[in-house]
């Protein structure tokens, strides 16, 4: 151990070795991208380890993502083998289920709880807006509106800690705030003496939040409390949530956990919303000076949208007034020139004086050679893409083993970009999000599973049918649905072959194996296969797929 551990350790700069010397109290480590920050994390603990008695089980390691705690624990098994293992390095869930698993008796109310799918959570949701309690959630003419955005508060409420009871008063205050400001009031023309039509649509805005905090609490309560012949279910947020609570409420949990990690280190800080961030103050309490080492950077915020936030960054060294800060300000991934100008663009965010002790201007420790970059202005968005493809050819004709990464700021710019790569023959993988509930392929998919699944479904029918499926020409699509308008559609199998086929096989087919009749047979995949974006919604869905027959308990037999 020690021999692998001083040839990385003398391969640190100065400031990477202060912090993994500093092994006592909390530390504040400031870091860039590619400022060695998983390299500090591993070699910190390993140094614990060699210069104190504590096990590798009293050491906690939190980080953001998956593939962030596959390589902390490749790099610590190189550095210390096999005890590794016993170091409990997870990400913010996975420590949450390790508790909810380790100390069942605190979690007695989940145990027989399913994990929900986004259908589940959607389906969920639509049944409880049917109560005319909740009309002014239903619009009419799309009675669905509301539901996307009712899920996502209630993610965002979670990731706050935020309960029903705080948005439903938070929100009534809003209101008597808006109806007592002078600004609100017009003060001529016809409406002169009353609320102006902003402060109206702001007000009107607030009651649909306090209506929508209903639904919330709905929504946790049928979780719990389903309908019979249900199970009880909860949703992945609920596991930071319910550790929390749990936590907050059990004193001997609390103190449990509080003396079995002497050492926290928590990566990728500037993420953590306000729930996981409760999370780790809870746990760093037990010592008036803890051993909390936080690395982060502010400026790489990728994940505000879920909560985060520079002031969860700096709210632990306003709770010890002892904790050392390090700035790691060398860079060992890019060449200088990338770096001021990704600094200087990041640098336009900020107002004067602002956050000025994390604005740390990295230098680079790269030996390659540096390249300036290339600032280009198109006319128009046609011109900028055909600019692009044609200096992807120049790089590719130039080197053929080049590897190009095309960074764009919206999904929507991705799927031109694949369009126009794919028109010039360019070979292209996208890495995104894909939303398979509201993109239109995904949509169709799942107008063809309610065919199926309801022969009866007038409106399904008629998506498939206008959305291309089934092979038909325009004439046969105009036929049919002229005939189904007049006759109904009991016959509808007579005039679409693909579809009896499709219902004789329900029984014959594993889930995994009926699922590919259908897009086949039906026709999808051959309308997926005339554009590449579409390609890249299949396989979201087939992905989807697989993981709703897993947690169903639906086992494939060819696996």
């Amino acid at each position: 151990m020690d021999k692998v551990f001083l040839e990385r350790y003398n391969r640190l700069n100065k400031a990477q070795k202060e912090a993994v010397d500093t092994i006592e109290g909390p530390v504040m480590v400031i870091a860039g991208p590619g400022t060695g920050k998983t390299s500090i994390l591993t070699l910190r603990i390993a140094n614990i380890l060699r210069q104190t008695d504590t096990p590798p089980s009293g050491i906690l390691a939190i980080t953001f993502t998956d593939s962030g705690v596959k390589s902390m624990k490749q790099k610590l098994r190189e550095i210390i083998g096999s005890r590794a293992d016993e170091v409990r390095i997870h990400t913010f869930h996975g420590f949450a289920a390790s508790i909810i698993s380790e100390f069942k008796e605190y979690f007695v109310h989940l145990s027989d709880a399913v994990q929900m799918t986004d259908i589940d959570q959607v389906e969920l949701v639509k049944h409880i807006l049917t109560d005319n309690t909740y009309k002014d959630l239903r619009p009419f003419g799309n009675e669905d509106f509301y539901v996307d955005h009712l899920l996502g508060m209630i993610r965002d409420a979670k990731k706050d800690a935020v309960t029903p009871e705080m948005l439903a008063d938070f929100a009534q205050t809003e209101v008597k705030r808006i109806e007592s400001d002078e600004a609100s009031i017009s003060t001529r023309g016809a409406t002169k003496g009353q609320l102006k039509a902003d402060a109206k649509r702001a007000i009107d805005k607030c009651k649909r939040t306090i209506l929508a905090s209903e639904v919330y609490k709905q929504y946790e309560y049928r979780k719990q409390h389903p309908l019979a012949g249900g199970k009880k279910m909860m949703d992945f947020d609920d596991l930071i949530v319910e550790v929390l609570k749990a936590l907050r409420e059990h004193e001997v949990l609390l103190r449990s956990i509080q003396e079995k990690y002497l050492y926290v280190h928590v990566d990728e800080h500037q993420d953590t919303n306000d729930s996981q961030n409760a999370i780790i103050t809870l746990i760093a309490a037990f010592f008036d000076s803890p051993n909390v080492f936080i690395v982060g950077d502010e400026k790489q915020a990728i994940y505000r949208f879920q909560g985060a936030s520079v002031k969860n960054f700096l709210q632990f060294e306003s709770l010890w007034s002892d904790m050392k800060v390090i700035s790691l300000e060398h860079n060992y991934r890019s060449h200088q020139s990338i770096l001021d100008a990704s600094f200087a663009m990041i640098e336009a965010n900020y107002d004067e004086g602002q956050h000025e002790r994390l604005r740390v201007r990295l230098q680079s420790g790269s030996n390659d050679t540096q390249r300036p970059v290339e600032v280009v202005t198109a006319g128009n968005i046609t011109a900028a893409e055909q600019y692009l493809t044609e200096t992807i050819k120049q790089i590719q004709t130039n080197d053929s083993q080049a590897t190009i990464a095309i960074i764009s700021r919206t999904n929507a710019d991705i799927e031109r970009v694949v369009r126009s790569c794919a028109a010039e023959g360019i070979n292209v993988a996208s890495e995104r999000s894909i939303n398979i509930f509201n993109h239109p392929i995904g949509l169709l998919f799942f107008a063809l599973i309610e065919c199926i699944e309801n022969p009866l479904a007038l409106d399904a029918w008629s998506r498939t049918i206008v959305g291309g499926l089934w092979s038909l020409d325009f004439t046969a699509r105009t036929e049919i649905l002229q005939k189904i308008r007049k006759e109904g559609i009991e016959t509808i199998g007579k005039d679409i072959p693909a579809y009896e086929a499709i219902r004789s096989e329900i029984v014959q087919d594993s889930p995994l194996e009926f699922f590919m009749t259908c897009a086949d047979k039906s026709g999808l995949i051959e309308r997926v296969s005339t554009d590449p974006v579409y390609v890249e919604v299949w396989r979201g869905i087939y992905t989807f797929v697989e993981s709703v027959i897993r947690q169903k308990g639906c086992v494939d037999p060819i696996e």
